[in-house]
């Protein structure tokens, strides 16, 4: 078996990903799309996940389990670095002309690849260039092993989720530009995709919404201060100065861990919700994020910072496939696939008062109808899983 491309990522298998495991996971499957047999993925899963492989394309590889949680956060990179020899046997045995790196520590696997043959290594970043910026995240996060992978082009090719990214790599770093590309993520917008009227009225009743509101959607975690969560809330504080007909609805795992009263955050994000008697403004769902996406009106993603580990970040492209209105902030490169009252809105960071307007704003029926059918446009028309697909079997046709 000669597979032309080669993927290295974690948790292939996992029935849940989320993140960067499901970014990684959409680059796989555009690729498997495209070309079928003459791609093989080599996965590191937990022991629970291994023998779940029923596709003969994937290779799965038991990351060994290490110590305390304390040990883990620290040395969360040793269990790749126990696998490394067995997953250069696999791929040595597949033969490959090109090795794809996803959610792997990248870093680790290049030695050893290099040792046992010649061939392509692309190293796939999904991340923002501000991680290289930001001293004390890429200290935390090991980015000094890219800082130095980069420095020394341990990479043959780098594929960038972000034209701002590839940008900064090639100035950075030096880099021959021929050999940096962006590929922008690929979404199902088969999956995420919009539905009728009446499918969307079926919905809010299962989840007992109420008819006559003006639904607003966030998604992600409520804890994690660059998503903006405390910023809507105190948009929502404005907009019910003006209307009671808005609701917000939120898909985040953060209150449904059974840890909402032992958390600082979680209870002062609740007393702000209480202090600006916003709780029957808010309702928090425990529900499929498409799900969230379809019952909503607008989908409001409010980042108060670049988002460093994912750029763009997910939740905005998936949103647009669903043909929704999504309105989010200049802070992450979101802002480039956005055109302002095209097919989406952008708000200045930080800013309750602003974000309040834009979301009254929104009120208009047919002014969502417009961004929302531009948004699936550019999804559709960008960003699919066959497009992203077939602009990666071009690569690496010229790669090889």
């Amino acid at each position: 078996m000669n597979n032309r491309v080669c993927f290295l990522m974690r948790q292939y298998l996992n029935p849940m990903p989320e993140g960067h495991n499901m970014a990684s996971l959409n680059i796989a499957n555009s690729v498997f799309r495209v070309l079928g047999d003459n791609v093989a993925m080599v996965t590191l899963e937990d022991n629970a996940l291994t023998h779940h492989a029923d596709d003969h394309r994937v290779y799965p590889i038991k990351l060994p389990s290490i110590g305390s949680s304390t040990t883990a956060n620290v040395w969360k990179w040793l269990p790749e670095a126990l696998t490394t020899v067995s997953v250069a046997k696999v791929i040595e045995s597949l033969k490959p002309k090109v090795v794809h790196l996803l959610n792997v520590t990248k870093e680790a696997y290049v030695p050893i690849l290099r040792i046992l043959g010649r061939r392509v290594i692309i190293s796939h970043l999904y991340h923002s260039f501000y991680v290289f910026e930001d001293r004390n995240f890429y200290q935390r996060h090991l980015f000094k092993l890219r800082l130095l992978a980069l420095k020394y082009k341990l990479f043959d090719h780098i594929f960038c989720t972000t034209n701002s990214l590839k940008e900064y790599l090639i100035e950075k770093f030096s880099l021959d530009e021929d050999h940096v590309h962006y590929v922008p993520y690929p979404i199902d917008v088969n999956f995420f995709s919009p539905i009728t009227e009446e499918y969307k009225v079926e919905l809010r009743r299962k989840y007992k919404l109420p008819e006559d509101k003006y639904i607003v959607g966030f998604v992600g975690s409520v804890l994690e201060p660059l998503r903006g969560f405390h910023i809507l809330i105190s948009a929502l504080r404005y907009i019910s100065q003006h209307t009671r007909s808005v609701l917000l609805i939120v898909a985040s795992t953060d209150p449904f861990t059974g840890k909402l009263h032992r958390s600082s955050d979680r209870t002062s994000l609740l007393e702000m919700i209480n202090a600006y008697h916003l709780d029957s403004y808010v309702m928090w769902l425990g529900c499929s994020v498409d799900e969230i996406y379809k019952m909503s009106d607008v989908i409001v993603l409010p980042f108060t910072h670049p988002h460093h580990t994912t750029d763009p970040p997910l939740v905005v492209l998936e949103a647009m496939a669903c043909e929704q209105p999504v309105v989010t902030t200049l802070t992450t490169s979101a802002s480039s696939i956005i055109i302002n009252g095209e097919n989406g809105l952008l708000a200045r960071p930080n800013d309750p008062k602003g974000l309040a307007e834009i979301i009254l704003a929104l009120e208009d029926v047919a002014l969502r109808r417009k961004l929302g059918r531009n948004a699936r446009l550019t999804m559709c028309n960008n960003f699919s899983m066959e497009i992203v697909g077939e602009k990666m079997e071009n690569l690496y046709k010229k790669i090889i």
